[in-house]
């Protein structure tokens, strides 16, 4: 499940855009939530963060691409509708992917401090910065990209 970057990462309802499709999947015997994946590129990172805090346990992991602050604040929080986060645990695996001159995005401080507190309640969370690289990381090094993120899905 890829959420794109338009928009704010602001959504109505409680899956965050999602239940259009939340609902078609668990139409379809043949698929399990469970496995899949949701990612969330610049602002979209907030809405994958939110969907994955909506539902705890309905997916494997979450990838962050380019995320914006507010993304890697309410990583491993329950967003409740018209409550905003609360603490939560357990939280699926977080990999953040970010290029190292990303002005448009989250401090890098934000993403080590985040991965600290998270590591303490038990959530693994993976970061990566490609140096030299802006806010368009995903354009500049798709395939070294695409390749950490498989390889880090596979690893799970």
């Amino acid at each position: 499940v890829v959420m794109p970057t338009l928009g704010f990462g602001e959504l109505p309802g409680v899956d965050h855009g999602l239940e259009p499709f939340l609902v078609a999947w668990a139409r379809d015997p043949t698929l399990a939530l469970s496995r899949a994946w949701i990612a969330g590129l610049s602002n979209g990172a907030l809405r994958a963060v939110r969907a994955a805090g909506a539902r705890p346990g309905a997916y494997r992991g979450v990838v962050l691409i380019s995320p914006i602050a507010p993304a890697v604040r309410e990583t491993g929080m329950r967003s409740f509708k018209n409550v905003g986060p609360v603490d939560l645990a357990p939280y699926p695996p977080v990999l953040v992917i970010h290029g190292g001159h990303d002005q448009h995005t989250t401090p890098l401080g934000l993403i080590a401090s985040q991965k600290a507190s998270l590591g303490e309640r038990g959530v693994a969370f993976t970061s990566h910065c490609y140096e030299g690289i802006d806010h368009h990381l995903i354009y500049r090094e798709t395939e070294r990209m695409h390749a950490h993120v498989m390889g880090w899905m596979r690893a799970r």
